[in-house]
Parts: C-alpha cells; sequence; structure tokens
C-alpha cells in the first residue's frame, strides 16, 4: 500500500514563496491577478487565474517550485493527470465566472528553483492545450 506523501513546513512555506514569486512576476508583466488559489471542491486548486488584457488572454498557472538540487524539475511535475485537472477546473472556474468565456484560454506554468540567494523562475507559456485529453 503506498504511504501518503506529507510536505514539511519548509516545502510548504518554500511553495507559498514561488507562488508569491510567481505572481509579482505575473503583475510586472503586465497581467492582472483575477484569483490565487481558486479551489473547486475536491477537485483541486488553480494557483493563480491571470488576465493579460493587451492580447485578451485569461491564463491558468500552475506554479512548480523546487529546490536547484532536485532530480525532478518543476515542468516534469505538471504529469497528464494534472493537465486533465488543471483543464477541469478551468471550465469550473469559467462556469462560475462567464465574464471570462470571451477570452483566449492558456495554461502556463511558472517553474520556480531555489537556488542561492533566492528563487529564480522560467515562465511557460501555453505549456499545454486543453484539447489534448478526453474530459
Amino acid at each position: 500500500m503506498p504511504r501518503p506523501v506529507t510536505t514539511s513546513p519548509t516545502a510548504r512555506a518554500l511553495g507559498q514563496q514561488g507562488e508569491d514569486a510567481a505572481a509579482h512576476y505575473l503583475e510586472s508583466c503586465g497581467y492582472e491577478l483575477i484569483a490565487r488559489n481558486w479551489r473547486y471542491g475536491r477537485l483541486g486548486e488553480i494557483d493563480a487565474v491571470a488576465l493579460l488584457s493587451s492580447a485578451a488572454v485569461l491564463a491558468f498557472v500552475e506554479v512548480k517550485t523546487r529546490r536547484a538540487a532536485s532530480a525532478e524539475t518543476p515542468f516534469d511535475a505538471v504529469t497528464p493527470q494534472k493537465r486533465r485537472t488543471l483543464t477541469r477546473l478551468a471550465l469550473a472556474f469559467l462556469a462560475e465566472h462567464p465574464q471570462y468565456q470571451a477570452y483566449s484560454l492558456r495554461f502556463d506554468v511558472i517553474a520556480a528553483l531555489a537556488e542561492r540567494g533566492g528563487l529564480r523562475l522560467y515562465h511557460l507559456p501555453n505549456a499545454f492545450e486543453a484539447f489534448e485529453f478526453d474530459l
């Protein structure tokens, strides 16, 4: 039987730092944060929903934070199952916020690597397409 995964307080704090840094980064790039840590029941959470009005784009953003010495890259952590869940969450978000349905939709991933001296962010816009998966 698999053991449950637990997150140490240090890992949780690091993850929060990554999400905060990603939010500041998005705002500095001209995005308006519509929601952070948006939850839909037991389905899960979207780390950030960001609007880029100049391009009429609504981005659903997954933030993955890792220590630089980690064997797995943050992008590797966005598995097909996670992509499927994010797609479902995005549909739920749009159902609850129909005013955003006219925007082009995009799924972005921001990787935050903890290095000496702070976090280094890598933004991958349009990391995957929603239509790749059966809902």
